[in-house]
C-alpha cells in the first residue's frame, strides 16, 4: 500500500523558505524576565492535542513509521521548552532559535538551555516553521514542508532521537534522546512508495543524527523511459546524512526509482525506493 503526501501548497512553500534549522550546539547564559521566565505550560499528552500542533505530531509519527523508525515519545518538558519559545517568537515578531535575555518572555538563549530549564538535559535539536497554521491539516502540511529541508529532515527522522515536544504557533519541535539503546535504521528520503514528491527534491540517506554514512553508489532512474538522471552531491548542513540533488528539475507526475548502496552507522545498506513527483 502506497502512502500519499499532501501536495505542497504555495503557503507551505513560502513557509519552507522561512523555516530555520536547530544546531547541535547551543548558545549559553542569560538572565530571566521575572514571572515570565517561571511560567509553566501544560505538559499535554498527544491525545489531548488539537489543531495544527496535533496535525504536526500525527504527521511526523506517520512518516517515521513509514520509514521503519520507532515512534517518538512525548515529553512534557520538551513541550514546555517548545511552547515557551514559540510564545517568545510571537511576542516579539521574531524568527530563529535564539532569545535575547533583555526581552520579555526570555526562557533561554538556545533550545538546549530552554529544555534544561524545563528539566530536560538531553535536548539535541529544534525545528521551527513560521506561518499562520490554524487547522489540523495545515499542521500536517507544514510537517511535510519541513521534510523537504534536508537539515530539518535529519533531526525529525534521526534514528537515535526518541523523545519530543511540540508547541506553537509558530510550530516548534524540540527533540531529545532518552539514553536508551535504540535500533539504528537507514533512512531514505523520499521513502518507498511516496507520492506527490516535490520536483526539486534533494534526496538523502541518513541514520543516527551524528552517525557516519558512506555511499558507494547511487542511481536515479526515470521508470517510464529507463533513462538515468544525473545527480550531484549536496552539502549536508553539518549532519551525518549524504545528500544528492538532481542536476535538472524532475519531471512532473513521473515515477522514479532510486538505488543506493553503502554503509549507515557501520551497517551495509542496499536499498531501492520508488517515488512519484507532483
Amino acid at each position: 500500500m502506497k502512502t500519499r503526501l499532501n501536495p505542497l501548497s504555495s503557503l507551505v512553500r513560502w513557509a519552507l523558505a522561512c523555516a530555520t534549522l536547530g544546531l547541535l550546539s547551543a548558545c549559553g547564559g542569560g538572565g530571566s524576565d521575572g514571572d515570565d521566565a517561571q511560567r509553566q505550560y501544560p505538559a499535554a499528552a498527544p491525545a489531548a492535542l488539537s489543531g495544527p500542533v496535533a496535525g504536526h505530531v500525527d504527521r511526523l509519527q506517520e512518516v517515521r513509521a513509514r520509514l521503519g523508525l520507532a515512534p517518538l515519545s512525548w515529553d512534557g518538558r520538551l513541550a514546555q521548552a517548545a511552547q515557551s519559545h514559540a510564545d517568545y517568537l510571537t511576542r516579539h515578531s521574531a524568527v530563529g532559535h535564539a532569545e535575547d535575555p533583555a526581552l520579555a518572555g526570555f526562557t533561554g538563549a538556545g533550545y538546549w538551555e530552554r529544555a534544561n530549564r524545563a528539566g530536560y538535559a538531553r535536548a539535541m535539536g529544534e525545528t521551527i516553521i513560521h506561518g499562520n497554521a490554524t487547522t489540523y491539516e495545515e499542521g500536517r502540511s507544514y510537517l511535510d514542508a519541513l521534510l523537504y529541508s534536508p537539515g530539518h529532515r535529519a533531526y525529525l527522522l534521526a534514528s537515535d532521537l526518541d523523545e519530543f515536544g511540540v508547541g506553537g504557533i509558530p510550530l516548534t519541535t524540540v527533540l531529545g534522546r532518552s539514553g536508551n539503546h535504540l535500533r539504528r535504521v537507514a533512512v531514505t528520503f523520499p521513502f518507498d512508495g511516496q507520492e506527490n514528491v516535490y520536483t526539486s527534491v534533494i534526496l538523502s540517506l541518513s541514520g543516527s543524527l551524528a552517525g557516519r554514512v558512506v555511499v558507494s553508489s547511487f542511481q536515479l532512474r526515470d521508470r517510464a523511459t529507463g533513462a538515468d538522471v544525473a545527480v550531484q552531491p549536496w552539502p549536508n548542513e553539518g549532519t551525518g546524512a549524504v545528500l544528492f540533488k538532481p542536476e535538472q528539475q524532475l519531471a512532473f507526475g513521473t515515477w522514479y526509482d532510486a538505488t543506493v548502496t553503502g554503509t549507515v552507522d557501520g551497517v551495509t545498506v542496499q536499498k531501492t525506493v520508488a517515488f512519484k513527483t507532483n
